[in-house]
């Protein structure tokens, strides 16, 4: 598990690089492309997935503080039976990350179809 976080951090730390040092293009495409996946997704899972990443903050925030062992148990509860009742949400749903693989999935067969013809 170490080393999966490990190279998850690189990954995510290449992929920062990657767009801070490339040209604004890039990011105004990257942009374009979330905001028009995003735009088929109804409110109810638009609030799903927003409440999972606010779940998902709080929950690293506390891990990072070591706070779970306090007294604030009625807190640290709410926030896992909440976190259990959105990922029941989340399953009726396309989570982001395959919306956006369909996506460039499209998009890179649109690109090898027009360079074989």
């Amino acid at each position: 598990e170490v080393a999966t976080k490990a190279a998850n951090d690189d990954l995510e730390a290449s992929c920062r690089h990657l767009i801070k040092t490339e040209d604004k293009k890039l990011v105004d495409t990257l942009i374009k492309d979330a905001k028009d996946i995003l735009a088929g997704y109804n409110d109810e899972a638009l609030a799903a997935l927003l409440a999972d990443k606010r779940l998902n903050d709080y929950k690293q925030s506390l891990q990072r503080r070591e706070v779970w062992d306090t007294p604030a148990l009625g807190t640290s509860v709410w926030i896992l039976v909440r976190d259990q009742q959105n990922q029941i949400e989340l399953k009726q749903h396309l989570s982001l990350e395959l919306a956006m693989a369909r996506h460039y999935y499209q998009l890179l067969t649109n690109v090898m179809r027009q360079q074989v013809a």
